[in-house]
């Protein structure tokens, strides 16, 4: 199996900093699948905890 990463999946990841491989965890593991006909696509669904801490310099959360 193949997973193609969108364009739009892969700034996420890298925006939000996380591990390049939590997409094909979640697919693998994913608690609801769906089938998108229109796009062609398989979406899969999980809940996860993310740790984020706040920033020093100011009160945001970082993405």
């Amino acid at each position: 199996m193949v997973l193609e990463y969108t364009p739009h999946l892969e700034n996420r990841l890298k925006e939000r900093r996380f591990p390049n491989d939590y997409p094909k965890k979640i697919f693998l593991k994913a608690e609801e699948n769906y089938i998108d006909i229109s796009q062609n696509s398989y979406i899969a669904i999980k809940k996860t905890l993310v740790r984020r801490e706040r920033s020093k310099d100011n009160d945001r959360l970082p993405h």
